[in-house]
């Protein structure tokens, strides 16, 4: 029982992800370690478990777009400039709205990608980023919240 009078159960914490090496499991496992500040911890008891759902295996097409979504949000700027420049040369003004179209969702997923990274407490190494994202991840730093939330760092 815990001091708020909840049942608890004691939790190794690890990263046993089926869909991953030994390597990123024990990578990842460490990084968890150290910002729970523990081998093991106490949970509510019927707390979800995430520590064996798989995570890699994610298309590389897929990885390779979360990964370079900055790259994505620029090409709307430019479809913006492009746009223009077709109106103007086919005295079209239709380009402009179809370039706007793109610029106005790109500014939405921009927008979108700054808040879910405002509400980022913590984030893995670039080494076990880069570890993850090579075993087909396609955004460790959510597996990593969701990891953590389980452990009850993030209550």
């Amino acid at each position: 029982m815990s001091a708020s009078g909840r049942s608890t159960e004691r939790r190794v914490v690890q990263s046993l992800d089926p869909s991953l090496s030994d390597r990123a499991n024990e990578a990842l496992t460490d990084e968890l370690r150290r910002v729970c500040g523990a081998d093991v911890v106490d949970v509510p008891v019927g707390e979800p478990s995430f520590e064996r759902e798989r995570h890699a295996r994610r298309p590389a097409l897929l990885v390779a777009i979360v990964d370079n979504r900055l790259w994505f949000s620029f090409l709307g700027a430019i479809a913006i400039v492009v746009g223009v420049v077709a109106a103007f040369v086919t005295s079209s003004w239709w380009w402009v709205g179809i370039a706007v179209a793109i610029n106005v969702i790109g500014i939405g997923a921009v927008v979108g990608m700054i808040f879910s990274l405002s509400d980022e407490a913590e984030h893995l190494s670039p080494e076990v980023v880069a570890l993850l994202e090579d075993e087909g991840v396609s955004d460790p730093d959510e597996v990593f919240r969701q990891l953590l939330a389980e452990f009850g760092s993030e209550r």
